[in-house]
């Protein structure tokens, strides 16, 4: 069984015994106050995590994520790995590529550059040509490409403060491959609406695929009233924390509020474990953070 917000108030109402203990917003808040509760205490895919990929410019220095449901609050990792830059003659109906080099190429390995649809990759690869998944917009003879390479090593960037980034490569001639990096602007900015930055160094000297994890505020039941992803596998941690928050609110006995947390505190454990078991994203292992 799973709660939607009216039978989440419900079951609030008969654990304080009272009906009528506080206003639609007031009840709302701590709803909400409990979720936040939650989320700032684990990390799982599909509730408060998630991944943005895509291509690092030539001495490009920072990636901007904008996301008016899914803005980044804190980020988790910050991973790059080079592409190849080839120059290539795109023929025959603009599928056929000729490069000048076929080494690295492999197929399934993304394509971009100037005339390239966005999401193609390698079909096919012979000895001197690879062809394309989907048509490029138009011939090109010598069109300038960036090759993934799926086959190569991640390197993982170590976080570190802005002012770091800005004195370890503070001019774009500061090239290489992304060592560090930084994560500002306040995830509820008005201009972009909802942007996090993640700042990198130094300045990229290629072409670098990357992938960044991080935290954001997932959808609460008070707007997603049919169900959300915690009132569906969460509920026990959900409730408790509910009523850890009304507890509070209403000045309720010593006893049963030490029960609920502790009730809340043994819901918020079993979904850490479950969490740590089946859901590991990086190669090193994370520290539980205290709820």
């Amino acid at each position: 069984m799973s709660f939607t917000l009216a039978t989440l108030k419900t079951a609030i109402d008969e654990y304080t015994q009272n009906t009528n203990w506080g206003s639609t917003t007031q009840i709302d808040a701590i709803i909400k106050q409990a979720e936040e509760r939650i989320n700032y205490a684990v990390q799982i895919a599909n509730f408060n995590t998630k991944s943005e990929a895509g291509l690092l410019a030539t001495d490009g220095s920072s990636v901007s994520v904008a996301d008016s449901a899914t803005a980044p609050l804190a980020p988790i990792y910050f991973k790059v790995r080079s592409r190849i830059s080839v120059t290539c003659s795109i023929t025959n109906t603009s599928i056929t590529v000729t490069p000048v080099s076929m080494t690295g190429i492999i197929e399934g390995a993304t394509v971009s550059g100037a005339g390239i649809v966005s999401g193609s990759t390698v079909a096919t690869v012979g000895v001197s040509t690879f062809t394309l998944s989907v048509a490029a917009e138009a011939t090109n003879a010598s069109a300038a490409l960036t090759i993934g390479q799926p086959d190569t090593v991640w390197s993982y960037l170590l976080m570190k403060d802005y002012n770091f980034l800005s004195e370890y490569a503070p001019v774009e001639t500061s090239t290489g491959t992304p060592k560090y990096y930084s994560f500002y602007n306040d995830a509820q900015d008005a201009t972009p609406s909802n942007a996090g930055t993640f700042a990198f160094a130094p300045f990229s000297s290629g072409s670098f695929d990357y992938e960044i994890l991080y935290f954001f505020e997932p959808t609460s039941i008070v707007s997603d009233t049919t169900g959300s992803w915690l009132a569906v596998h969460g509920k026990n941690a959900l409730l408790y924390a509910c009523l850890v928050e009304a507890y509070t609110f209403l000045k309720g006995e010593t006893d049963l509020m030490q029960l609920y947390d502790t009730k809340f505190k043994e819901a918020l454990q079993t979904l850490i474990m479950v969490e740590q078991g089946n859901y590991r994203t990086t190669y090193r292992s994370r520290e539980t953070r205290a709820a």
